[in-house]
């Protein structure tokens, strides 16, 4: 997580509240689980906001960093998260009834943007309630299809992703340090 001095200007997260509800947050002056509303998390947004974190003040999610990311693109609205760190983009879903909005041209053509500019590209698939994402690297596997500009060939791929992800057996959800 970075503080980023370029935000896309005139950007705000406005009503979109979706980090402080689908991150996890393990330090000592915060602490919550993935996909619950942190306990700070108001009808009016933060209740800390002044005084949040420096945890929270330093994340930002890739639609406030990429002018690319149109505004169709808050999370709120996309009910996609796509989460930026260092060279690595994911896209998770909000919720596992949301992950079919990967396999849409929209949501296609942004990830082979990301892979085309260099950027790792993963999928964070929810699986089952209580327990963690299925995370998957995908750069291999769309390189044809993006090569060849292929749109039917990423859509049936990325179904695959979604399919393979969303069966996975993952891990129970950490429990948070004391």
């Amino acid at each position: 997580m970075s503080n980023f001095k370029h935000l896309v200007p005139n950007r705000e997260c406005g009503a979109c509240s979706v980090c402080c509800v689908s991150l996890r947050i393990n330090e000592d002056v915060l602490k919550k689980i993935a996909d619950v509303p942190c306990q700070h998390l108001s009808q009016r947004g933060c209740g800390i906001y002044t005084e949040r974190p420096r945890v929270c003040k330093n994340w930002y999610c890739a639609w406030r960093i990429f002018p690319s990311l149109g505004d169709e693109w808050r999370p709120d609205i996309s009910k996609i998260l796509i989460k930026y760190s260092r060279n690595k983009i994911t896209l998770q879903p909000l919720k596992s009834e949301h992950s079919k909005k990967l396999a849409e041209e929209s949501s296609l053509t942004i990830l082979a943007h990301f892979m085309i500019a260099g950027f790792n590209v993963e999928t964070s698939i929810p699986t089952r309630p209580g327990f963690c994402n299925s995370l998957m690297t995908i750069n291999d596997m769309f390189k044809d299809p993006i090569e060849k500009r292929d749109l039917i060939m990423a859509k049936i791929l990325m179904k695959k992703v979604i399919f393979i992800s969303r069966h996975s057996n993952t891990l129970p959800e950490p429990l948070l340090d004391d």
